[in-house]
């Protein structure tokens, strides 16, 4: 059923633009101010509500209005006079324009699980690079000195894809304009707020100094803990509730852990974690009997329903941080609420410094031109190359005085060197690509091409690949990863 047209109003220098979206029983509308350029969003109630959801509509603007937070979404004060516009009495709320959209039409676009429109948008993550494109510049054959020089322009000029999951996954100690969304979930229960309705269309995009800043909105559903911290009521959005809404039994801020593990394993995937197009009744059934391990629940082509503790191959994340995510969603995905987000080292509710802990892993990343294998190792702040070296030796039986690691402009670096300053760090160099670290065998004078076929992903027997070069060598998945 197609919408009514908007019909413009104008109060004062204020005009109404357009409507940015439609919910339950509100309208969300641009309005721009022609004196000054400020552009807001204003939330109105477009029919008349019951008492109990005329209460939730007055609640959520006196949330908003005490929230101050860079990634929930501010309240900003309803231009004089426009209040009068109002469809009913019931008052109008402002907030801050966030004018990139929300993360569902970033999720469904095709290209972004392609890697290239994320990058263009000012996109980075920690480690999680494209693995296969920085292994192509290993498989070019030649001398050593050949291939330094074939080597420069290509990791200059490639950024590589970034897995979904980046929107979300930032760590604390990256610049305040990428602070993430679990930061600001976090606050949210820290002022004993449960959101109850976390989902892509519910978070916006907003372009901040150097890069997008993604905030919570939509706290019609928000919930204030009393002090016996359990609530009844039933609200929120099917795909995204934790099970004991769906049971209609006593929640507590735990429901929030489950809608955002449900909503980062999308990022990382592209796909809801357990199966994602059935009924509800049918849909809890199934999925109960999934073990705590379990993060995924999925029809296969037969129509057999399987269960798996695994992230889906093939993703853009290492498999260093493959694996603690996948132990990190578990915990995230439990089943059971009084067990879900309770970390074996930081307890109850210590998913998110669990989190914390993932992304601020320093990683130090070594492609080896012999096989043209990327290896990937965890390194502390006091921990020289030496020590990563041994542990190279052990991988690729290249003995440590026969390894020569060198940086992307063919600087030799030394055994005495700290690892962390060649390392995958936002906080020094923004997660390009230049902290790849290339290992040469001083054993080898010339290098073979190594080109390896990746397995097909299940029931695909073959991938067509025509007039490829470098450039599209990422999307094509034919290197050998470790």
């Amino acid at each position: 059923m197609s919408r009514p047209p908007l019909q413009i109003q104008t109060c004062g220098p204020w005009e109404m633009k357009e409507r940015l979206g439609t919910g339950g029983f509100g309208n969300v509308l641009r309005w721009h101010n022609k004196e000054t350029g400020e552009q807001i969003a204003i939330k109105q109630c477009r029919q008349e509500l019951s008492l109990r959801n005329r209460e939730r509509w007055c609640l959520e603007i006196q949330i908003m209005k005490r929230l101050n937070h860079p990634n929930v979404v501010a309240a900003r004060e309803v231009p004089e006079g426009m209040q009068n516009l109002a469809p009913t009495d019931l008052p109008l709320l402002a907030m801050e324009y966030c004018q990139g959209g929300d993360l569902r039409k970033v999720l469904a676009d095709a290209v972004y699980f392609g890697g290239r429109s994320l990058r263009s948008a000012g996109w980075a993550g920690v480690g999680l690079g494209n693995e296969q494109e920085e292994e192509q510049t290993a498989l070019l054959g030649g001398t050593k000195a050949e291939q330094n020089l074939l080597l420069l322009p290509l990791t200059l000029s490639t950024s590589g894809p970034v897995t979904a999951s980046v929107c979300l996954l930032c760590a604390h100690s990256w610049p305040k304009e990428r602070l993430r969304t679990a930061s600001a979930l976090r606050y949210l229960h820290e002022n004993r707020i449960i959101h109850r309705d976390l989902k892509p269309e519910n978070i916006v995009l907003q372009q901040g100094e150097q890069r997008l800043i993604h905030k919570i909105i939509d706290l019609g559903y928000a919930k204030e803990l009393d002090q016996g911290s359990l609530c009844t009521s039933f609200v929120g959005t099917l795909q995204y509730l934790a099970p004991e809404l769906l049971e209609q039994q006593k929640y507590t801020v735990t429901v929030d852990y489950w809608s955002f593990g449900t909503l980062a394993f999308e990022c990382i995937t592209g796909f809801r974690p357990f199966l994602p197009n059935w009924q509800p009744v049918q849909w809890h059934t199934k999925v109960r009997q999934k073990s705590e391990l379990d993060i995924v629940v999925y029809e296969d082509l037969a129509g057999e329903v399987k269960f798996s503790s695994s992230l889906p191959y093939p993703n853009n994340l290492n498999s260093i941080l493959a694996g603690r995510l996948e132990k990190w969603l578990q915990l995230m995905l439990m089943w059971h609420p009084r067990q879900r987000g309770t970390d074996p080292v930081y307890g109850p509710n210590g998913c998110f410094k669990a989190l914390d802990d993932i992304l601020n892993l320093k990683l130090v990343r070594v492609l080896n031109m012999v096989t043209g294998t990327l290896h990937m190792y965890p390194v502390t702040e006091e921990e020289t190359l030496q020590t990563v070296k041994a542990r190279i030796q052990s991988d690729t039986g290249i003995p440590e005085q026969e390894q020569e690691l060198l940086q992307e402009a063919g600087l030799a670096l030394y055994p005495q060197k700290l690892a962390i300053q060649c390392m995958a760090d936002s906080k020094v160099n923004d997660a390009t690509d230049t902290d790849l670290l290339f290992l040469f065998d001083n054993r080898k004078v010339a290098y073979e091409r190594q080109i390896f076929l990746r397995p097909h992903p299940e029931s695909v027997d073959c991938i067509r690949k025509c007039g490829l070069i470098i450039g599209q060598l990422e999307n094509t998945g034919i290197c050998k990863l470790e």
